[in-house]
């Protein structure tokens, strides 16, 4: 008795319980994993890439947890938004950025989560840099030279932060062809390729291939369609139209400066296809909107025609819609989101909002957070985020875009003087764009501005731009001086500095005379072309009295011709073509609001300092 009474007492002992109770566990192990939403990333040098790191807690673990990588390879940063994670916060986003002379190859880098009191744990993570690509972008994709002339073609270079000089090359030139570059060896976003044709090169078509080198060996292609012809042939001019709503209820062209238009029906692919026998020509159309006319006439080289044509159909790119979530934000401040050309603008105390019509593919992100001004209206900028090399899925959640962590950063500030303002009241902004082409106005909104002339505006700062990046400093200085006066700027510029915009000056009334009153009123636009405005010249006719009729007209400095100073853009007489209603065409006698546009050549493709100035006056005048 004696003896079982003493085993019982060391069984209880020994187990901890007493009478029938079970033996506790031991408490469970304080622990930390992480796991990552991408375990590899292919990124290229100058470009940037983001990656989901997700905590698990566990056995009741709430400390601090501290995130690093390890392992990387020379000229590769790595960021962490938020660096640590505290209590419920159990995501960070993770931006590898890889410099320009980072070693191009493998490496293995080691993602590690660690805490006071807790074994770290750590992930793989395998990176592959690759060289910088580039993109060349001709300014179209066919063109005419005649035998003995020349051809300019604009070559914009997409670097996607590749830094080095671009070589520039052309292979595949027919017989008689010469091909120059201006520069040759570029260090910009900018070429021109001039293509000289002798007088006994090969007629024909033949595609010829742009080649760009880089010091690291990246190359870039694109191909040219390049036709080849006797002197004043002209060639051949497509012109097709996506939207099949939109297609013209009549279409007509004429070759040369003078003669007949010949109408022209749409064959396949809403296509409106036609020959020019010489370099210059004229295209007309006209739509209709609710039974309302409205005319479009251009005068232009071929080469223009060309282009043109191919702007009139736009391809629509394949969209996509996604969710954003923002943090960091207080009483009265909002947030502006740009990403592949889509938006969405949130307040507080909202958090999320949905970003729609976003282009597939990868891109980068811009979002600004703005705080009310007492002495304005409007709001000024004073956070930012930047990310590279993004594309987030269809339908997915982008990573929180958080203004009060490591990830924003303060705008640059500078003064931006006005010149030849002339006293007018002004509107003055700056945009920020990048290499994969997202533009994103910098301040929310666009400050409406007196007539003073300088104005301290905000900018990306000089530590966060990677190649291509450029700022857009626009101006519009709007009413004023005898009449209607508008006048605009936008300017190219890297750096956010202290800068001084000039207007151009205002623009001359092109002098019009009757050619017509019946069937219909045709005016004529003449005038001398301003240096400025030295593009091309629009001026539009619009009847509000009776019938809705809209006219406009577009002459190009080129179809003047080289050497030519003065212009004349005239209503062609459009009655004996096959086709035409002449009730579309302007009614004599009433009153006619004119508009005339001048436009400086375009800035296709980013270059210091360049501008691309506009202006326009507005007058009322009767028809006889």
């Amino acid at each position: 008795m004696w003896t079982r009474r003493i085993a019982i007492v060391l069984a209880t002992s020994i187990c901890g319980c007493a009478g029938g109770d079970k033996p506790t566990a031991p408490p469970a192990t304080a622990s930390v994993a992480i796991a990552l939403s991408a375990p590899s990333a292919t990124i290229a040098r100058g470009a940037s890439q983001t990656t989901i790191i997700s905590l698990t807690r566990g056995g009741g673990y709430s400390g601090a947890v501290t995130l690093a990588a390890e392992g990387l390879p020379a000229n590769v940063t790595a960021t962490f938004a938020p660096a640590s994670l505290l209590g419920s916060t159990l995501t960070s986003t993770l931006t590898l950025s890889v410099g320009p002379t980072a070693p191009v190859g493998f490496a293995s880098v080691t993602i590690r989560a660690s805490g006071t009191g807790v074994t770290a744990d750590t992930e793989p993570y395998n990176l592959t840099v690759q060289r910088a690509p580039l993109v060349i972008q001709p300014g179209g994709a066919a063109f005419s030279v005649s035998r003995g002339g020349r051809a300019t073609v604009s070559l914009a270079i997409v670097r996607f932060n590749y830094p080095g000089a671009v070589d520039l090359s052309v292979e595949g030139l027919p017989s008689g062809l010469t091909a120059s570059f201006t520069p040759n060896a570029l260090t910009d976003t900018l070429s021109v390729l001039t293509l000289s044709a002798a007088a006994g090169a090969t007629l024909g078509t033949a595609v010829v291939t742009v080649r760009g080198t880089g010091m690291d060996g990246a190359t870039a292609t694109a191909p040219i369609s390049l036709t080849v012809a006797v002197a004043g042939s002209g060639g051949s001019v497509a012109w097709r139209w996506c939207d099949v709503s939109s297609l013209p209820a009549w279409f007509a062209y004429r070759s040369g400066t003078t003669g007949p238009f010949t109408r022209v029906t749409v064959g396949a692919n809403a296509t409106y296809t036609f020959t020019l026998t010489a370099d210059v020509g004229t295209v007309a159309y006209v739509q209709t909107t609710n039974g309302y006319p409205a005319g479009f006439i251009n005068f232009a080289t071929i080469s223009e025609l060309v282009t043109i044509g191919q702007e009139a159909c736009y391809s629509a790119p394949t969209r996509k819609s996604l969710t954003a979530n923002v943090a960091g934000l207080s009483v009265s401040q909002a947030v502006r989101i740009r990403v592949g050309g889509g938006g969405a603008d949130v307040s507080f105390p909202a958090t999320s909002t949905p970003v729609d019509f976003v282009t597939d593919g990868v891109t980068d992100l811009l979002a600004s957070r703005s705080i009310p001004d007492s002495g304005d209206p409007s709001r000024l900028p004073d956070r930012f985020i930047v990310r590279r090399s993004v594309n987030y899925p269809a339908g997915s959640t982008i990573p929180l875009l958080d203004f009060a962590g490591s990830e924003a950063f303060a705008p640059a500030t500078a003064t931006l003087t006005i010149a030849n303002a002339d006293g007018g009241d002004l509107t003055v902004g700056a945009s920020f764009a990048t290499a994969r082409g997202v533009v994103g106005a910098l301040e929310y909104p666009q400050n409406m501005l007196t007539s003073s002339t300088s104005y301290p505006r905000f900018g990306v700062p000089t530590a966060q731009l990677q190649a291509g990046d450029y700022h857009v400093i626009t101006v519009l200085r709007g009413g004023g001086i005898a009449g209607d006066d508008y006048r605009s700027a936008a300017q190219y510029n890297r750096e956010f500095v202290d800068r001084i915009v000039t207007l151009g000056p205002m623009l001359e009334q092109p002098a019009l005379s009757t050619l017509a009153t019946a069937p219909y009123a045709r005016l004529r636009a003449a005038g001398t072309w301003q240096s400025e405005y030295d593009g091309e010249l629009e001026v539009v006719y619009e009847q509000t009295t009776g019938a809705l009729k809209y006219w406009t007209i577009v002459g190009t400095r080129a179809y003047s011709g080289v050497g030519t100073s003065t212009y004349e853009f005239d209503i062609p007489d459009f009655s004996a073509v096959d086709g035409f209603n002449v009730s579309w065409g302007l009614s004599a006698g009433v009153q006619t609001d004119v508009a005339p546009v001048g436009r400086s050549l375009p800035v296709l493709a980013f270059s210091e300092s360049a501008a691309f100035l506009t202006a326009t006056r507005r007058r009322q005048v009767v028809t006889p």
